[in-house]
């Protein structure tokens, strides 16, 4: 299963944004996997930490995030081209992900998260038994046992040399 799934909430932001014109809502993110866990960093610039929530409900991580204008009413606004309002992110985890410990930081407007995988449920390689020597010899036209601690008798591609 993949650790990250389609996000409907990012698309139809950006359908909307694209069928009215305007900027979508969305947050920026760069996603990865290392060796141990899945980590998702997130620009939330000039956004109080205080105003950020991280929550995990059933295998879907869910950020929100808020940022009020700095402006009042009573001010003459000349230009807004920054995003205000709040700001949602979904990610939907894989199985194998240990949401129980996962760690947030914030810093320098950037959100990190990181998501150990769980070690019980790391892909892992199974070894494969195989004998070195079989019980029986394969001759054709013959149904022969070698005897207890009897070596094969060599076969006409074999011989003394």
């Amino acid at each position: 299963m993949p650790a990250l799934g389609w996000d409907p909430l990012h698309n139809f932001d950006e359908m909307l944004s694209r069928f009215f014109g305007g900027q979508p809502n969305v947050v920026p993110m760069d996603v990865y996997r290392t060796e141990d866990a899945f980590c998702v960093d997130l620009d939330l610039p000039g956004i109080d930490p205080s105003e950020v929530d991280v929550e995990i409900d059933r295998g879907s991580l869910t950020v929100r995030a808020s940022r009020q204008p700095r402006y009042g009413t009573e001010d003459s606004v000349l230009s807004a081209q920054r995003p205000q309002g709040t700001f949602t992110r979904q990610i939907v985890l894989a199985e194998t992900l240990d949401t129980d410990a996962i760690e947030a930081e914030y810093r320098d407007g950037v959100l990190s998260l990181r998501i150990p995988v769980n070690r019980d449920r790391r892909p892992r390689k199974v070894e494969i038994a195989h004998r070195d020597r079989p019980d029986r010899l394969d001759v054709p036209g013959t149904d022969q046992t070698p005897p207890t601690g009897a070596a094969p008798t060599p076969g006409p591609a074999e011989g003394p040399r």
